[in-house]
């Protein structure tokens, strides 16, 4: 236990210390910390209103086309627009449309609002604005796995969606219209690369390809709270164009009117079938591999048993270890007499 002594010495040196601190410092401190305050404060609310103005630019470029073509947009009569979750996020849902079961337009926008995020963007980077429109099927549609990806970030897109990463393979681009030079194709089947990307939609991809991250369609879902229990869907991933006729075209035109072309795609029989044994073949491949991992398991643990036995049998007395060996001799020769019977069966 500290003594009464120690504790008044070392509390007086703290007070001598501060006592000896030169005021004009502790008032540049003091200056310093209310400026962070200041700059934290002001950055917050600009990031706030910037965003909040992006996304009212959003919702008012396209908005009308939404009214006109979905018989309820929004979650709820009262809320009809875009929703602001949080202070980066917001999303549009509408539904009531043939072939469409819903509509979610999700903006996931730069986080403006933080000033350590702000201030370190010129060091670790920034990821833009981007949106991401899911549209799931209603009915029954082609079972396909296709996708448009940046080139950059085909790895990464592969990881983070498992049928693409068992299923595809990267497939030229048709020569019917304009080639983007920055964008891949993964495809179950190349020979249906041209029924999925007509050149009028191949012409649009290229024309707006700076914005493209991803077009993903498939029939196995995706990780999304919304659309959890939708199978066969197509979700577009894209940078946010300054102008605002430029996302009506990406949302609207771009991104429905592909959907509407997939909804009503009807395969031949031919490409149906090469679809059906390239899944397949793929499943089979990778059942095999499983049980080649589940023997070698199983293997490598009948080894470390082997292993514990043997080192528990060295740890006891010889007259233990030489009936237990008497018993496993034992146990060996029945095994032998039992498939030496079979064998004469």
């Amino acid at each position: 236990m500290e003594s009464p002594v120690a504790s008044g010495k070392a509390a007086g040196g703290a007070q001598g210390s501060w006592a000896t601190l030169d005021p004009h410092s502790v008032t540049q401190v003091e200056h310093f910390l209310a400026g962070v305050c200041v700059v934290y404060v002001v950055v917050g609310l600009v990031g706030f209103f910037r965003n909040r103005s992006i996304m009212k630019s959003m919702e008012r470029s396209f908005i009308s086309e939404m009214e006109s073509q979905f018989d309820q947009v929004g979650l709820k009569p009262e809320k009809p627009g875009m929703f602001m979750d949080g202070l980066s996020l917001c999303y549009l849902y509408a539904t009531g449309r043939k072939g469409l079961k819903f509509i979610k337009v999700a903006a996931e926008l730069r986080h403006r609002q933080d000033m350590f995020s702000v201030f370190g963007e010129p060091v670790f980077g920034s990821s833009g604005d981007r949106a991401k429109v899911v549209v799931p099927f209603s009915g029954k549609v082609e079972p396909l796995i296709f996708s448009v990806v940046r080139r950059k970030d085909v790895k990464k897109i592969r990881r983070e969606n498992l049928d693409l990463e068992i299923y595809t393979h990267s497939a030229p681009w048709p020569t019917t219209a304009p080639v983007p030079k920055g964008l891949d194709i993964l495809t179950e089947n190349s020979d249906i690369v041209p029924a999925l990307l007509p050149a009028s939609f191949q012409k649009l991809i290229a024309e707006n390809e700076k914005y493209i991250v991803s077009i993903h369609l498939t029939d196995r879902g995706i990780a999304d709270p919304v659309a959890s229990k939708e199978k066969s869907l197509v979700v577009f991933d894209f940078y946010i164009p300054s102008d605002s006729e430029k996302v009506k075209e990406l949302i609207y035109q771009f991104s429905l009117s592909y959907a509407d072309r997939i909804a009503s795609l009807v395969l031949t029989n031919n490409g149906r079938e090469a679809i059906k044994q390239h899944r397949k073949q793929v499943e089979d491949i990778l059942a095999k591999e499983k049980e080649k991992e589940r023997q070698v398991e199983a293997q490598k643990q009948r080894l470390e048993k082997k292993q514990k036995e043997k080192e528990d049998r060295a740890s006891k007395s010889r007259d233990v270890q030489r009936k237990l060996e008497e018993k496993e001799s034992k146990r060996d020769i029945k095994k032998r007499n039992r498939s030496m019977m079979k064998i004469q069966k």
